[in-house]
């Protein structure tokens, strides 16, 4: 056996475009920011400072906590000095935090915030990864796939 490691394949961030969900938008953007941010050197209570707005409103900015401002993130790539590429995918995910999600107009009312979120990333999941005591998998329903993970299952005594 080879001592080399073995190398772990990621999938790449995904670029921000037409099917990319509000939700999704809202959160690449605060990651964005905040990427932004650190690379500048501040802390949020120095970018807040510059911009005129309190520590709280750049933290929940960066962590996707409620709906960004458009003044507040001018403000924040006008401050952090942003090349124009930067400041185009920045106002790319800012106009799709914009746009309602593909439920909110039938289904906004009755559903709750944290389920919000969920539905919002759900379309753009590359893999879902399940876990319930009380539910069998609908998949595992299916005589010959239950037989197929059974036979080739995981191996935890290797």
């Amino acid at each position: 056996m080879s001592s080399d490691p073995i190398p772990i394949i990621r999938p790449a961030r995904p670029a921000a475009g037409p099917d990319t969900t509000r939700t999704a938008a809202v959160i690449m953007l605060g990651l964005t920011l905040r990427t932004l941010r650190e690379a500048a050197g501040l802390k949020q209570a120095q970018l807040a400072k510059m911009i005129h707005v309190s520590t709280p409103t750049i933290s929940r900015l960066e962590t996707a906590d409620g709906t960004p401002q458009r003044r507040t993130v001018e403000a924040v790539a006008k401050a952090l000095k942003v090349d124009y590429a930067t400041y185009q995918l920045i106002s790319v995910l800012f106009k799709r935090t914009e746009e309602p999600e593909w439920f909110q107009h039938r289904f906004n009312d009755i559903t709750p915030g944290y389920l919000r979120r969920l539905l919002g990333l759900e379309s753009m999941a590359i893999a879902l990864t399940l876990y319930d005591v009380r539910l069998v998998s609908g998949l595992l329903q299916i005589p010959e796939y239950t037989a197929c993970v059974i036979r080739t299952g995981l191996h935890l005594t290797e």
